[in-house]
């Protein structure tokens, strides 16, 4: 049964694939080595910040939408990563774009662990550019 908000709009959450748990383990494992990251639990996912900046999300129990998603933050959107996020048909823009623009990666295997890595260090340094 999925919950509701405090508006009553149902949550859209849904279980993390079994593929997909065991591919967020190893990019915990790769991301827990970055400077300054930290994870947090957050409705049955993990947070992931640099400091006190939360760049990205990733499934634990349960997903956002679909069962084989992550999703990137950017501290500071330069124009330079819009221009690669723009042109990059992988990565879905914010759902809501006045809202915490979160990027989201899905149909998530392990064949795209790399690209997942690669965007997450761009989301990592742009959390450090972002702070003031």
């Amino acid at each position: 049964m999925r919950q509701h908000s405090k508006r009553g709009h149902q949550t859209p959450f849904l279980p993390a694939s079994e593929e997909l748990k065991s591919l967020v383990a190893a990019i915990e494992r790769e991301v827990s080595s970055w400077p300054q990251v930290n994870f947090k639990p957050m409705f049955g996912m993990t947070a992931i910040y640099r400091g006190k900046a939360i760049f990205g999300l990733l499934p634990k129990t349960r997903s956002l939408y679909s069962a084989d998603c992550v999703w990137m933050k950017f501290g500071k959107l330069t124009p330079s990563i819009q221009k690669r996020l723009q042109h990059e048909p992988r990565i879905l823009p914010p759902r809501h774009p006045k809202g915490a623009r979160w990027y989201t990666i899905c149909d998530v295997t392990p064949s795209v662990y790399g690209f997942i890595i690669e965007w997450l260090a761009i989301a990592h340094a742009a959390a450090k550019a972002g702070r003031k």
